[in-house]
């Protein structure tokens, strides 16, 4: 793959439009949902170009890449279809501090 980045990014995108669309995203249990597939697929084109390195280099290039990779793995961390702000649980929406439920910056507009 000539550009890895550039991947991962276009198959965050395709699994995060699904996930807005309403398709459940999947967890580890469910490999053949299709939402979790683009990820996973994503997530094995940056493993495998960061592994064919010999150095730390591809950790530096994927932290100050323009493409919007970071962007769109936490919007895919709030992203779920019964709950505006989940991952796999309410924990991320809550502060432990204030023991209290806070508002996620990635929050989706209510329809």
């Amino acid at each position: 793959v000539r550009c890895p980045a550039g991947v991962a990014v276009a198959l965050l995108s395709l699994a995060l439009d699904l996930g807005r669309r309403g398709i459940y995203q999947g967890s580890l249990k469910d490999p053949s949902n299709l939402v979790y597939a683009l990820i996973t697929t994503a997530q094995d084109a940056i493993t495998n170009w960061a592994n064919a390195k010999s150095n730390w280099s591809p950790f530096f290039d994927l932290l100050t890449t323009k493409w919007p990779i970071w962007e769109l793995l936490s919007e895919l961390a709030c992203v779920d279809t019964k709950r505006h702000c989940a991952t796999r649980s309410a924990l991320q929406c809550f502060d432990p501090v204030q023991r209290q439920t806070v508002a996620c910056p990635h929050r989706q507009p209510k329809r």
